[in-house]
């Protein structure tokens, strides 16, 4: 009944230049970190919490289908 996870990110509007495409081109990988940052900071967050973890399971060693 109560929120678990809560994210979010904000940005401003700007004209689409060649200038700005350089500044995102720029920027874009440590965007990239970014997320990954806060992927890692909730997943300690649920973590520190104890939320269980499950694992994918293995897939079936026989076929299952033909």
């Amino acid at each position: 009944g109560h929120c678990q996870l809560a994210t979010r990110l904000s940005g401003r509007e700007q004209p689409l230049t060649g200038r700005a495409l350089l500044g995102w081109l720029a920027r874009l990988p440590l965007m990239s970190f970014g997320v990954v940052f806060r992927i890692h900071w909730q997943a300690l967050r649920l973590a520190l919490r104890r939320v269980p973890f499950f694992r994918k399971p293995h897939p079936p060693t026989e076929e299952l289908s033909s």
